[in-house]
């Protein structure tokens, strides 16, 4: 008896194993499935240049850090190229310089900015180039200040939604009853 139910044993195992081995041709490796190739952008690295895009077109603010003398240096290439990169937003590209449209500096670094825009192949139609800082990102922040610690306030000056009754915006908890 014990040896028919050691051969069933072995006869099982020898099924299993060869039940195991068959594969499927079309399927793929468990090690091509779980890693991507290196030719594939990780979701995190698409994730954050979209972020970085986005910002950077919605600050769309070149200041002096931008450019060496008149020209435009990596760092201000790269934050246009950015700017370039968020395909949301519409055109013209609106591309706001710091500085006074009379300085004779602002000037050079005008046209340095419309000349790198050219390179690239972008129309004059297709964009803008702006003296001052963007008027979108500059706005007094002292009634959203105040607002933080009241409860039931109304709009405040960034957020248009008012807060729900009773709810506070504090960022620290009710005290605990004792």
């Amino acid at each position: 008896m014990q040896i028919s139910n050691l051969k069933s044993a072995l006869l099982l195992a020898a099924v299993l194993a060869l039940a195991g081995c068959s594969q499927d041709p079309s399927a793929k490796p468990a090690k091509e499935s779980f890693f991507q190739s290196p030719d594939e952008t990780p979701l995190a690295t698409r994730l954050f240049d979209t972020q970085a895009a986005r910002g950077a077109r919605m600050d769309a603010t070149l200041y002096p850090q931008h450019f060496d003398g008149a020209h435009l240096n990596s760092l201000g290439k790269s934050k246009v190229d950015l700017m370039l990169r968020d395909t949301d937003s519409e055109l013209p590209l609106k591309l706001y310089i710091d500085g006074q449209a009379s300085d004779p500096t602002w000037t050079d670094r005008a046209d340095a900015v419309k000349k790198h825009f050219a390179s690239i192949g972008l129309l004059d139609t297709q964009f803008q180039v702006i003296a001052g800082a963007n008027p979108s990102t500059l706005h007094p922040i002292a009634k959203d200040i105040e607002a933080m610690n009241k409860p039931d306030t109304a709009k405040s000056a960034t957020d248009p939604m008012p807060s729900v009754s009773g709810a506070s915006s504090s960022p620290t908890p009710p005290p605990m009853p004792k």
